[in-house]
């Protein structure tokens, strides 16, 4: 896996690009950089290695303790977190439903708040404000400004791709490398030296063979 200044380095370069490619090819200035901001934010804060506790995971700074259940759930380099456009649709999924989860707790934590010092009518009030808000911004998001949102998607999804087509070039770079180190003999040693093995001790041919002397038997002297 590369290393997480490189998948930063990485990242200016694709939303860079994708900014002046985008803007040449629309001409419109809006739609290229909402893509180069959320190009900037999937590879920043929205990257496939939220599964572990990354660059990424560290710039959420207080607020990361909400991907402690996504690092438990997912393991490292899977398809939930790996893989083209699942990837991207599950962590944004992801955060919609931890903030809401926040915004409805708050709503409840206010409201027992105000109930308890019997200003129940102020909450009510500040109940709609928010509820009115939270519907403008939806519509927003949804017919006004759907083409920047959809723009801001598009980016996040070049983002995570770019890191995940690094992450690949990186391992094939390494396995390239543990193949050249294999083929590659060791030190202290020659191709062309000889496998033969040497002969055991013990074996060589004793050439040297006993004298054996002639005994002569003399007649015994007659007296």
């Amino acid at each position: 896996m590369a290393a997480g200044k490189v998948h930063d380095h990485i990242t200016r370069i694709v939303a860079g690009c994708s900014f002046v490619a985008v803007g040449l090819a629309t001409r419109n200035l809006n739609v290229a950089t909402w893509i180069m901001l959320g190009c900037w934010l999937g590879g920043y804060f929205l990257s496939p290695d939220l599964d572990i506790r990354s660059r990424p995971f560290q710039r959420w700074g207080p607020l990361r303790s909400l991907w402690l259940p996504y690092q438990k759930s997912i393991a490292h380099r899977s398809a939930w977190s790996h893989a083209p456009i699942i990837g991207t649709t599950l962590r944004l999924l992801y955060l919609g439903v931890m903030v809401g989860g926040l915004v409805l707790v708050g709503m409840g934590c206010g409201a027992i708040g105000f109930w308890l010092v019997g200003a129940g009518d102020r909450y009510a009030s500040l109940e709609t404000l928010l509820i009115t808000q939270l519907q403008a911004l939806f519509r927003f998001v949804w017919t006004d400004g759907g083409s920047h949102f959809w723009a801001g998607v598009i980016g996040v999804e070049l983002g995570s791709i770019a890191h995940i087509l690094t992450d690949h070039w990186d391992s094939w770079r390494k396995r390239q490398a543990k193949q050249r180190q294999k083929r590659r003999p060791p030190k202290g040693t020659s191709s062309h030296q000889s496998t033969q093995t040497p002969s055991p001790q013990g074996s060589k041919r004793q050439r040297s063979t006993p004298t054996r002397r002639s005994t002569q038997t003399r007649p015994a002297r007659k007296s």
